[in-house]
């Protein structure tokens, strides 16, 4: 290494550990959702705190409990597949979750998901009720993409939520996976594989 990359590297000082721009990025987190105006939080922010809090945006967790899907009587629609289609039976699972950016509540998102089976395979399904809040100076702006995947023995329907804050946006994922036997999974993402 020459002389001009050692007074370089010896000016610009030490690099930063991850734990220091962890602290850092949480610090600037609270300082915008703490702010009595966000819009202004943000716009007090330098180039590098905004790249810090969007990162932040893809991290959001979400907290919610489970309960077993509930049988349900098939739709109207539904019961027009026949008696050989529903055969195993329609069931629906309401997801609740509760989204964090870190310690902060950012955010709340819901849907229901159905479907239905005629024992061996999923032969119809829907996702219903589907709705968000944001909280902290966040804005709810509505639903985002709607994947879906039809494995046969599962079908796999995921939400995506749309929010935002001042310049920035997030979106959260719900996914349900539902079975034949009624059976489901939930995951906060939208990849369907």
């Amino acid at each position: 290494m020459g002389v001009a990359a050692v007074a370089v590297l010896a000016a610009l000082g030490p690099a930063p550990s991850a734990s220091a721009s962890t602290d850092d990025s949480e610090a600037i987190a609270k300082r915008v959702y703490d702010s009595a105006n966000v819009s202004e939080a943000l716009a007090e922010l330098t180039t590098d705190e905004r790249e810090l809090f969007i990162d932040r945006l893809d991290e959001w967790t979400a907290v919610g409990s489970e309960s077993p899907a509930m049988q349900r009587k098939p739709t109207a629609q539904e019961a027009s597949l026949g008696a050989e289609a529903l055969a195993g039976g329609c069931w629906y699972k309401y997801h609740y979750k509760e989204w964090y950016d870190g310690p902060f509540h950012t955010g709340n998102t819901w849907m229901q998901a159905n479907w239905c089976s005629n024992g061996s395979s999923i032969t119809s399904y829907s996702l219903t009720n589907r709705g968000g809040q944001g909280l902290r100076g966040i804005a709810y702006k509505g639903l985002g993409g709607k994947y879906v995947s039809n494995v046969g023995w599962e079908v796999r329907q995921a939400q995506q939520f749309n929010f935002g804050i001042g310049w920035a946006s997030a979106q959260p994922c719900m996914q349900n996976r539902g079975g034949r036997t009624g059976l489901y999974s939930y995951r906060s993402s939208c990849n369907l594989g």
